[in-house]
C-alpha cells in the first residue's frame, strides 16, 4: 500500500498520489487527525512559522500557542498588528462580533446591519443602541431621527460628594421635567407643584436644598 509519493516535481502527498502543492495531507478517513505539531517539553522556539519569499514572518505560533499575524512576538492567543493596514475584516449577509463572559455566561454583540452598527448585550443579546450611517446615535431606539435620540431617562451624575448631575425625566406629563443638582442644591423646571398636581399649563422654576420653594411660574398666557 502506498503511504507516501514525491512527484516529479518535487510536490510531497500523504494519502494522496496526486499532491497539488508542495505539502498535501489527506486523511483518507473522518476520525483520522490530518497534522500534529508537538514542542518538546521545555519549548521556546515558534511550534510554526509561515513566512514570504524574503523570509519575513507572516505568521507564527509560538511556544505559547498564541497566534501572531504581523507580529512575531504574540501577546495573546490571537494578536495581529499592521502599521497601514485594515488589521480585521468581516465580511457576510448578518457580519458580527460576540464577546461571552464565562463566568456569567452573559454575551456582547458588535453587528452590522443594513442601516446601522448595531449593540447587543445581556445574556439574551438585547439591542441597546444604535450608529446610523448617518452618524445618528439612537439608546433604546433603532432609528434615531437627530445626532442622539435616548428612549428613556438621560442622566448625568458624579459619585464624589457633593453630587453634581443634571437629569432628564417624564414622558408621562408627571413632576420633574429638568432637574439639576450641585453642592446639595436643587433646581427644578417642571410642569407640577410641590403638592404633585399636575400643571400642565404653567411652567415652574423652584430651587433649594430639597427644590420645594417657587421662584418663577410662566403661565399659558
Amino acid at each position: 500500500t502506498e503511504r507516501l509519493r514525491v512527484d516529479s516535481a518535487g510536490l510531497v502527498g500523504i494519502g494522496t498520489t496526486s499532491p497539488g502543492a508542495k505539502l498535501q495531507v489527506v486523511t483518507g478517513a473522518a476520525a483520522t487527525i490530518g497534522q500534529i505539531i508537538k514542542g518538546a517539553s521545555a519549548q521556546t522556539a515558534d511550534l510554526l512559522q509561515i513566512q514570504d519569499s524574503s523570509a519575513n514572518k507572516l505568521m507564527v505560533v509560538s511556544s505559547a500557542g498564541n497566534v501572531g499575524i504581523g507580529t512575531t512576538t504574540p501577546g495573546a492567543q490571537l494578536h495581529l498588528y499592521s502599521s497601514s493596514q485594515n488589521v480585521i475584516k468581516l465580511e457576510g449577509t448578518i457580519p458580527y462580533i460576540m464577546i461571552r463572559d464565562i463566568t456569567s455566561g452573559k454575551d456582547a454583540q458588535l453587528q452590522r446591519t443594513a442601516s446601522s452598527l448595531a449593540f447587543y448585550t445581556n445574556s439574551g443579546l438585547a439591542r441597546v443602541m444604535d450608529l446610523t450611517d448617518g452618524g445618528n446615535v439612537g439608546i433604546g431606539t433603532t432609528a434615531p431621527a437627530v445626532p442622539l435620540e435616548v428612549n428613556g431617562i438621560v442622566r448625568a451624575d458624579r459619585t464624589a460628594v457633593p453630587a453634581q448631575y443634571i437629569q432628564l425625566d417624564g414622558g408621562d406629563g408627571n413632576n420633574t421635567a429638568l432637574r439639576a443638582v450641585a453642592l446639595n442644591k436643587f433646581l427644578y423646571i417642571d410642569n407640577a407643584d410641590i403638592s404633585g398636581a399636575n400643571l400642565y399649563n404653567a411652567i415652574v422654576f423652584r430651587n433649594g436644598t430639597a427644590g420645594d420653594t417657587e421662584r418663577m411660574r410662566v403661565d399659558a398666557n
